[in-house]
Formats: structure tokens, sequence, C-alpha cells
């Protein structure tokens, strides 16, 4: 089939999905700052560390239940014959759920038997066990949620993925303020508007299971699920190391000021992993469809650029307008924040393209490398971390997250061309970084504050951006058209189909 027949257009999908399956996070991410403050006020300084400590728990663990089975049921999905019909799924579906509910009881039991260490080694007291014990149910929840909620973005059924998305944010926050504010139960109430909203989520996903109970679980393909969706756990769980371990060298070797500072930086930065994580989950179900496409390498090759103005742009945005938002939300002590935003934010992006690059790998189930490519990375990252940190502080916390993701993106590309080998644009990417780099740091340098002027001067630093970007060819007149186009495409109604390109 050619391309000009084709009925939808990758690009077109990869916004959409975007969109719809990024609403996920993005919805998780409002609801958290939304309940900063409700937190904040009706918890001691005390209490609200306690319940930081049980997060940094439910983080590092969330990584141990998944054990890689989100990447590995989205990819076998698309090895099943009648679109998610035929009997292949139904083993895909029962399988995954038959081993994530023994591996992840498995671990819910180990949580709950020795919650009062787990809670000495967090807090060093065992007296909060029964929260460890309320952070083992919501983790368990979610781990039974994974295949179901998995396959609904797979088959792109948007409509019941965001229902439930926003169910459980409405639910989360309701709860939230009826036990911390209502009932004063403190941190035990968020952790328990946060397990019930994990639970309910179940019960919404009753008729997956009851289909799920139809089939068998097949060890053959429990075995090649496992091969294809165990080496991305180390990768999570490296990622993680890579984000949490600077927190504790900064506190250890600066003093808790710095750690706040750095803390803030993220949060602004922040805007990018948002956006990150809403395109991690549209190109998910989208980068296997393309592997079925005659011009499959082409078209990751266009979409990878396209991708790198896109982070560009955004990255170049959060990077010259870090100091007036640091201004808006915290008071002048915070200022010293904005210096490590625009190299958070140039992480995230690199971050994203990473993604992008373990595509060659995924598509052809050979994933094993990914494990040792992220694992380097956050070796290096803690490593140089430990002798940089003492001498420059939350810059080399900074630095050393953007040297971690160029580890990661490199590693990816080197494995995934000898897998499955793809002609992305380098000489795009580089015009883009390069006119990002010289707008942030003329913004760094040469920006008056945080006043008018400094809004005026940002404003100013973007469309100088956008201008580079024409004038050296990294965004095309011809690709601008038609976006323009597809903009007003969307904006008015269809009046009969067309063939279609990327757009």
């Amino acid at each position: 089939m050619s391309v000009e027949a084709r009925p939808h257009s990758p690009f077109r999908e990869l916004v959409t999905h975007t969109i719809v399956y990024g609403s996920g996070y993005v919805t998780t991410a409002v609801a958290s700052f939304a309940l900063v403050p409700i937190y904040t006020r009706h918890m001691s300084p005390s209490d609200y560390g306690l319940l930081g400590l049980m997060l940094v728990l439910y983080g590092l663990m969330t990584q141990f239940y998944d054990f890689g089975f989100t990447n590995s049921v989205g990819r076998f999905f698309f090895d099943t014959k009648e679109s998610g019909e035929g009997r292949t799924l139904y083993h895909v579906r029962t399988t995954g759920l038959a081993f994530l509910t023994a591996f992840g009881g498995l671990l819910t039991l180990i949580l709950w038997v020795f919650a009062p260490e787990w809670s000495r080694l967090l807090t060093q007291s065992s007296h909060h066990g029964n929260l460890v014990r309320i952070v083992a149910v919501t983790l368990y929840a979610e781990c039974l949620a994974i295949v179901p909620l998995t396959l609904i973005r797979m088959q792109e059924r948007s409509r019941l993925f965001v229902a439930i998305t926003l169910c459980r944010f409405v639910v989360t926050l309701g709860l939230s303020i009826l036990f911390v504010v209502g009932l004063g139960w403190g941190v035990r109430g968020a952790l328990l508007a946060n397990a019930a909203s994990a639970v309910g989520v179940l019960v919404v996903l009753a008729p997956d299971y009851r289909v799920a109970l139809r089939g068998r679980a097949s060890f053959p393909l429990l075995r090649q699920m496992l091969a294809f969706g165990v080496p991305f756990f180390p990768v999570l769980l490296s990622s993680w190391f890579i984000e949490a371990s600077d927190r504790y060298l900064l506190g250890l070797y600066k003093g808790h000021a710095q750690v706040g500072w750095y803390v803030l930086g993220y949060k602004v930065a922040q805007v990018m992993q948002i956006a990150l994580a809403a395109f991690t989950m549209g190109w998910a179900p989208l980068r296997y469809k393309i592997y079925e496409r005659p011009d499959a390498k082409q078209t990751y090759r266009q979409l990878t650029s396209y991708y790198v103005v896109a982070a560009g742009l955004l990255t170049v945005f959060l990077a010259v307008f870090a100091r007036l938002i640091v201004s808006v939300i915290s008071p002048a002590s915070y200022a010293p924040a904005a210096i490590i935003v625009p190299w958070i934010a140039f992480g995230y992006a690199l971050n994203g393209l990473y993604v992008i690059m373990v595509t060659g790998m995924g598509v052809v189930k050979r994933t094993v490398p990914m494990a040792w490519v992220v694992t380097v990375a956050a070796l290096a990252n803690i490593g140089i971390n430990v002798v940089a940190i003492p001498v420059w502080g939350m810059r080399a916390a900074a630095w050393t997250t953007v040297l971690a993701n160029v580890v990661m993106v490199v590693g990816s590309w080197h494995y995934s061309q000898r897998e499955y080998p793809i002609p992305y644009d380098w000489s795009r990417a580089f015009r883009v970084t390069l006119s990002g780099v010289a707008v942030v740091s003329a913004s760094v340098w040469l920006a008056p504050g945080s006043g008018a002027q400094g809004l005026l001067f940002a404003v100013l630093a973007c469309l100088a951006f956008v201008v580079l970007l024409v004038w050296s060819g990294a965004i095309r007149l011809s690709e601008l058209a038609r976006a323009h186009r597809y903009l007003r495409s969307r904006l008015r109604p269809r009046r009969a189909s067309a063939p279609q390109e990327l757009w």
C-alpha cells in the first residue's frame, strides 16, 4: 500500500495518542499539585516528610511490581492476529494477569510481614508499619491493573481510559479532603485515599478480569514475555536512581537549602516531564503499528525530527522563562532554583529521545542491551555526583542528569542500529540543539531580570529561537504550511476524506 492511499496519518495518531493517553499522567501530576496545599495546611512538616518517605517507598516498589510487564504486554498485543479479538490475546491477557497476581502477591506479602523493618529503614522508627502496609495494598491493586490498562491503551479504547483516569483523580482528591481535612487522619488519610482509588479502578476493570478467566495461561508465552520485559526493569529502576540519588547527595554535602532550590527547579522543569510522559504513552502503541508499514524507517525518521523540534521549543520556553516562573511561584529566597531549570528541561528532552532510540530494539524484541545502557548511565550519574556535588552543588547534580541521559541516548541508538537501523536526521537535531543553546545562553547572560523587561526579553528570545529554526532549515516552510492546514482541519468539520501524508 502506498503512503498516499493510507487512511491514517502516523503524525495525527501520535498527537491523538499523546493527548488522550497522556491525560492519565497529566491528571496525576495535576492531582499531586492540587493536594500539596491541602497536605501542608493539615500536616506538620515532620508529618509531610513522613508522607514523602512513604512515597519514596511507593516509587521504588512500583518499578519492582511492574517488572517491565507494561512494555511486554504492549509489545505482544501486536502479535495477536485478529486486531485484539483472537485467541492469542486471551493468552496474553491471562498469562500476564496470572504472573502479576502471583508475583505482586509475593512482593505484597514481603512488605506486609516485614512492614516494621521497612518502616525502620525509611524513618528510623518501626512505629509506622501500618503506613507501609497501606502502601503495599496500593501497589498490589495497581499491579493487578497493569495488564487491562495497557490493553485498553493498545486497543485505543480512549473513552474508557480517560474515564478511568478522571474518576481516579476525583476519588483521590475527594477522599484526601475527607480523610485529611475532615477526619484529621494526616499521613494515614492521604495514603488511604490513594489506596481506595486504586482499588476502585479494579472494580471498574472487572469485565476485563472476567474475560481473562476464559483463557489459559501459557508458560512458553510467559517466558517470551519475561525475556522481552525483564530488561526494562533495570531500565526503570536505574532511571529512578538517576532522579532520586542526587537529592540525597545534595542534602548530605550541601545542606537542605540547596535541596529546596533543586526540588523547586525540578518542579518548574516538570512541565517538560509531563509532556514527555504524555508523549511516551502516545508513542508506545504507535511505534509497533508503524513497524508494519512498508515505509516504517522513513516514518520513524520523520516523527523523530518532529519530536526534536517540539522538545526543543518547550525546552527553550522553560529555560528563558525560568526566572519569571520561579519569581511568581516562590519568594526571592528561592531565586537560585532558576539556574538549574534549563539543564533539567534539557535532560528530560534527551530522555524522550532515548525513548525513541530504543524503538529498534523494541520492534525486534531484543531489549537486553537496554539494561546495560541505563545501568551504566545510573552508575556514571551517581559516581560523578559523589565527586562533583561537594564542589559545584546543585549545578553538578543538574549537569550529571544531562550526562546520564546523553549516555542513554547514545547507547540505545548504538544497539538499536545494530538490530534495526533507522536513518535518523542527526543534522536537523544538531541545528535545533545549536540554536537552542545560543538562545538560552544569551538569555542566561543578558536577561535584565524578572520584571516586565524580563518578560519582554523572554518572549523575544522564544521568537528568536523560532526564527533560527526556520533560517537554519530545522523547520521547513512546507511543514509549517502542512501544520497550518492540519490545525485548520481540526477546528472545522471535515468535508471529505483525502489522501494523508505524515500530517
